[in-house]
């Protein structure tokens, strides 16, 4: 058996020295059947004699290495890791067969609503690993939700992860003698002021986006109008009085 350096699998020329003394050459050629380079043709020779052929198979030490990067996002829901329901899917693959030496510098793009994993600088030799992986976490974000006038109660704050489900629903508040409420809208706070968001009171749900968001929930307020009557009436000389009238 003899260990030799090559830096292309598909046909390898090769020399070794012995152990003892003899020196050889050869041609290799890669046995897919095998997973091995097999020795095609070789020969060793002394000092003083004629070659010999010889044949078999050789180990190799390859010069190169295939690596493979790997990009998971994180799921918004999943089960137990331990019970094999994976916390991630696969985003994309890449594979990389490269020389020992190299250095590479995975592309690790920015994606919304994710957190971007560090890169590190990976040196290909034998001891470089033959599979890595980047994982994106996602982002949580802010819902902040804010009781216009006419409103009691708002449910719904809170923080929530990027494209997680949201449900948000507002309390009118008790009508009194003077006023009364019913149900506007909500309205989203922007840098440009407030625009509509939904008509919905109760139950409304939305798609967390990948940003903070500050909601507020309105009502329109109606003053109570009546009207106000005032009547007389007089007392007669043998102690009756008079019918009601109108002032």
């Amino acid at each position: 058996m003899y260990v030799v350096l090559c830096q292309d699998l598909a046909l390898c020329r090769f020399s070794w020295v012995r152990m003892n003394g003899f020196k050889g050459q050869g041609s290799l050629v890669w046995d897919s059947s095998f997973g091995i380079l097999q020795l095609l043709s070789s020969s060793y020779i002394a000092e003083g004699s004629e070659s010999e052929e010889l044949e078999g198979f050789v180990t190799v030490t390859p010069q190169f290495k295939e690596v493979t990067i790997r990009k998971w996002l994180e799921k918004l829901e999943y089960g137990d890791p331990l019970l094999g329901e994976e916390e991630y899917e696969l985003l994309e693959e890449e594979k990389f067969r490269t020389d020992f030496g190299t250095v590479l510098v995975p592309v690790v793009e920015e994606l919304e609503g994710f957190v971007k994993p560090l890169v590190d600088r990976v040196v290909v030799d034998e001891d470089c690993p033959d599979v890595i992986d980047y994982y994106y976490k996602r982002e949580s974000y802010d819902l902040a939700l804010q009781a216009g006038t006419g409103i009691k109660k708002v449910t719904g704050t809170g923080s929530y992860l990027y494209e997680q489900e949201v449900t948000i629903s507002a309390e009118l508040a008790d009508s009194t003698a003077e006023h009364s409420y019913t149900w506007d809208k909500w309205t989203k706070k922007t840098d440009d002021g407030e625009v509509d968001f939904a008509t919905k009171q109760s139950g409304y749900k939305f798609t967390m986006p990948a940003e903070d968001v500050t909601l507020k929930a309105n009502a329109t307020e109606s003053t109570n109008s009546y009207k106000q009557i005032i009547q007389k009436r007089y007392e007669k000389a043998d102690g009756t009085f008079t019918d009601w009238e109108d002032v």
